[in-house]
């Protein structure tokens, strides 16, 4: 029997593919009604934070020790999987870096994101497209009702861009995006910016999902 845990962040991902209509939102969290599951699995291969997992007796198999010689250890392959690669990066290919990861995938908080939303970066300076982040730090606060503080709000507008502009350093990164000028094409989520980014030669690791957000 499949059951979903509470870690489950309400992506749809698993409504939207069972078989037999099995799943439904319920509080915080998708359930699955027993009596329609028919254990195909196919909300645990297209769920990506591993929440829709399969009950089973609680077993622990021991394995053989591990030892292996690095130069940095990073835990956690969420915000962890930059740290890991920067490291790698100062080293100039002379650090070797293991990332350990206890979850079958590798994501972390991503895992709650749907879309990317940077209001400015190498990509809308190439384009010509306005510089909007002061705009969009006073607009992000504004939209939370002046709870979220000017200073988070600013980091996140500026440091979203800079991320972007690592990331760009990857050519097959870079040719994974396009951006168009904001009214161009339709955009979806909170988005405060010139320009939206758009994928349209993204590689899918999760080829059973729909959801082109994810």
């Amino acid at each position: 029997m499949y059951q979903i845990k509470d870690t489950c962040v309400g992506c749809h991902n698993c409504a939207m593919e069972c078989p037999t209509g099995a799943i439904s939102f319920k509080g915080l969290k998708y359930w699955i009604d027993e009596t329609k599951c028919v254990e195909c699995g196919l909300c645990a291969k297209v769920c990506h934070t591993c929440s829709a997992v399969e009950v089973k007796p609680e077993t622990s198999e021991s394995h053989p020790r591990l030892i292996k010689d690095c130069d940095v250890v990073v835990a956690g392959g969420g915000s962890g999987l930059i740290a890991a690669v920067r490291a790698a990066q100062n080293g100039k290919g002379k650090t070797k870096v293991i990332l350990l990861e206890k979850m079958p995938r590798l994501g972390g908080n991503t895992d709650y994101a749907h879309m990317f939303f940077p209001v400015y970066s190498r990509l809308h300076a190439e384009a010509g497209l306005a510089d909007l982040r002061e705009e969009a730090v006073l607009e992000y606060v504004k939209r939370s009702g002046g709870i979220i503080d000017p200073g988070i709000s600013r980091a996140c507008v500026y440091g979203c861009g800079d991320f972007l502009d690592w990331l760009l350093e990857f050519p097959e990164v870079r040719d994974a995006f396009e951006i168009h000028a904001m009214g161009d094409v339709a955009a979806f989520g909170p988005v405060y910016s010139s320009g939206v980014l758009h994928f349209p030669k993204r590689l899918h690791e999760n080829l059973l999902c729909r959801d082109q957000a994810i």
